[in-house]
């Protein structure tokens, strides 16, 4: 980061009040000598500056986020629809071990979140667009390759490695890019943005399903494809980022756990991500596997349902997080979700797995939607949002890589149930560093936005 000697304040302006001060390097003079800007040139840079919540511009960036999020995020929550196909025999030639089946969609969830991590600084650094060329590119050679495959390796490579390392170079900027042209209403742009993911989540489950017996496996995931290049029309030729750039010289802030509340809540996500994807991942094979009576309801939709109830509780979470404060909305949406996953143990009949489904549908959104408006609150200075973001995307990678294979593995050795509770406490322990983070950032007081 810049001395102070380097960089030159803006001047307040209408907005900079809800913003720390944005930096930017100090102009050199014919000798090579840094000199202060004179006001002609500050006055073009603010004027290039777009004022947050102001014109149709911003709301342009949330349709992007919501685009950018559906091909992402969208394509990772319907893994459990892959998952399922994959331990009946389909798809792949070679393996039927559901815990190393787990590892090609924790391994695809890992890539995204751990490539958001490493690109917070490159998103900062003000590169976000190359990015989203590139991780466009992959995420769809991904999908066209995974349509090829057949044998284990081949998923691994074309679904793991390259649709995932793709979904990593878009994912950061995804979420950052509404929580920067936003203040007044950033929770529900974010939200708004974010529920794309659970769009993504009821399309492309239903669209497999309903094409995989007639046109087969490969043209299924042909027509996911090219539906992710569609839909990233808009974004590729819109989504740009509102600050300056601000280059960094750590590749992942680590710094910034240093401030306690954040450090809490970064362990939060950890734990948290443990066991956010166990219910997605399995609902589905549990189902089939216990022989529930589903009362002519397909299993193969439960997924979409989850995503359905998802939507809304994204945009109505963050819509609330800008009245009562995003700590105060996300742990106890976390906590009921551990709960919830607990509950999923005795239910035995299609209603309650469906009431379950919706409710968790609804709380375990905010652990997607939430963060950056959470991070924002905890941010002084919001030209290091993208580095803020990563490093808390670096948690979410580790804990998603290593919960489902683990899940995974105790379904094979010690049943279902077993795994439930797995994920369950794991929501609840990352519900209670959540709320340590709140109540270090604002005290015990409960009535205070947080």
């Amino acid at each position: 980061m810049s001395s102070p000697s380097d960089v030159t304040t803006l001047p307040g302006n209408d907005y900079s009040k809800h913003e720390s001060s944005i930096t930017l390097p100090a102009p050199a003079s014919s000798h090579g000598v840094k000199r202060a800007p004179n006001n002609a040139e500050l006055a073009a840079t603010e004027k290039a500056i777009h004022p947050p919540d102001v014109g149709v511009m911003p709301w342009i960036q949330v349709a992007g986020s919501f685009f950018l999020m559906f091909a992402s995020w969208g394509t990772v929550v319907s893994y459990g629809t892959f998952q399922q196909y994959y331990t009946s025999g389909g798809g792949i030639v070679d393996e039927t071990s559901s815990s190393r089946i787990a590892w090609i969609g924790s391994l695809q969830t890992f890539l995204l979140m751990f490539g958001a991590a490493l690109t917070g600084t490159l998103y900062d650094a003000g590169y976000f667009r190359v990015m989203m060329y590139f991780g466009s590119f992959m995420m769809i050679f991904g999908l066209m390759m995974t349509s090829l495959a057949d044998k284990y390796w081949q998923f691994v490579l074309a679904q793991s490695l390259c649709t995932g390392s793709g979904m990593g170079l878009i994912a950061l900027g995804a979420l950052a890019i509404p929580s920067t042209w936003f203040i007044k209403n950033r929770g529900l742009a974010v939200g708004v943005g974010s529920s794309g993911a659970s769009i993504g989540g009821i399309i492309f489950p239903i669209t497999l399903r309903h094409l995989i017996p007639e046109i087969g496996f490969g043209w299924a995931v042909r027509v996911m494809g090219f539906i992710v290049m569609a839909i990233l029309i808009l974004p590729l030729a819109m989504s740009r980022q509102r600050l300056p750039s601000k280059k960094r010289r750590t590749l992942i802030d680590f710094k910034s756990l240093t401030q306690v509340e954040f450090g809490l809540y970064w362990l939060s996500i950890f734990l948290a991500f443990l066991g956010f994807f166990v219910f997605y991942t399995f609902v589905e094979s549990w189902i089939i596997a216990t022989h529930l009576d589903t009362a002519g309801v397909s299993p193969y939709y439960f997924l979409a349902l989850v995503n359905a109830a998802s939507t809304f509780g994204r945009i109505f979470s963050n819509y609330a997080a800008d009245v009562v404060g995003p700590l105060n909305i996300q742990a106890p949406a976390t906590l009921i979700s551990g709960i919830l996953v607990l509950t999923w143990i005795p239910a035995h009949s299609i209603g309650s797995v469906i009431v379950i489904a919706i409710l968790y549908g609804f709380f375990s959104g905010t652990l997607v939607s939430m963060p950056p408006t959470a991070i924002a609150s905890m941010t002084a200075d919001m030209s290091e949002m993208g580095g803020r973001i990563g490093v808390c995307f670096l948690a979410m990678a580790f804990g998603s890589l290593i919960g489902s294979p683990i899940a995974g593995a105790i379904v094979q050795s010690a049943g279902y149930n077993s795994a439930k509770i797995y994920g369950g406490l794991m929501l609840l322990a990352g519900s209670v560093a959540m709320a340590s983070a709140r109540f270090k950032k604002t005290g015990l007081n409960l009535r205070v936005k947080a």
